[in-house]
């Protein structure tokens, strides 16, 4: 009796374990496919045409990718939420008012502006082919420097602000994040870990793991790479506070 019971209780906890083996497995293909859902209308998204083995082989290898840098995740909740999108004189005057609020002297120099052009995209050992990429968005180039009180330049920052002003405001969300995932992509950061996911700042930020004070983040249609940075604190003071007066602007309209 003693072994029956044994048996039982043997064949109930393989069961059991076997079971929990299977829901967690379908549980994963659940939350896979999810994410290649999402990448798709990433990847897809503002092109005319794009190659099916391409965009099959772009959705494995961010999935991958997410794996160190996670970013579908917010890059989802971030497209529930689409329910704002900036204008591009509204941002530029948020980054000179964030500025102003810091307890330092700088200064604001603008360097030029451009329309973001038709991409190269290819499969490894293939021609790349140019795709035509509805986007529209334009990416403004500055210069902030750092001076003491005699006006001696004490350091600079190279800030990026891309502003994507698409009509349909989810399709400004989706290309904006397009736009990150091809910034990082074209730093050298895949598949190599070249940047480490960052923490509260924007919709989703990461930074260079190998070139200090380089850093980047989105929130809404809004991109904003520091780059050749020379001062990386202030970068990064002057980071929150521009994201903090985005969050003001979009609070004070919607609500």
């Amino acid at each position: 009796m003693t072994y029956i019971n044994l048996l039982k209780i043997f064949i109930l906890s393989i069961a059991i374990v076997f079971s929990s083996i299977v829901a967690a497995n379908i549980g994963r293909d659940v939350e896979k496919e999810n994410k290649k859902k999402i990448l798709k209308e990433i990847v897809t998204t503002g092109f005319e045409k794009i190659d099916p083995n391409y965009e099959d082989w772009n959705i494995k290898h961010y999935i991958e990718v997410d794996e160190y840098l996670q970013f579908i995740t917010p890059f989802e909740q971030g497209n529930k939420l689409a329910n704002y999108s900036f204008r591009q004189e509204q941002v530029m005057q948020l980054l000179k008012k964030a500025l102003a609020k810091t307890d330092v002297h700088l200064k604001l120099e603008f360097e030029g502006s451009r329309r973001l052009k038709p991409v190269l995209i290819g499969i490894l050992g293939t021609e790349p082919e140019v795709i035509e990429n509805r986007n529209d968005a334009i990416i403004h180039h500055y210069k902030i420097i750092l001076t003491d009180d005699n006006n001696n330049i004490l350091g600079e920052t190279e800030i990026s602000v891309t502003i994507n002003e698409s009509k349909n405001i989810k399709q400004a969300y989706l290309r904006t994040e397009q736009e990150l995932l091809e910034y990082l992509e074209s730093r050298n950061s895949f598949p190599m870990p070249l940047f480490e996911k960052m923490d509260n700042l924007g919709t989703f930020s990461a930074k260079s793991t190998y070139l200090s004070g380089n850093f980047v983040w989105i929130y809404k249609n809004v991109m904003i790479v520091v780059e050749m940075s020379m001062m990386e604190g202030i970068s990064l003071q002057i980071a929150h506070a521009f994201q903090q007066e985005l969050e003001n602007q979009v609070e004070s309209e919607i609500n």
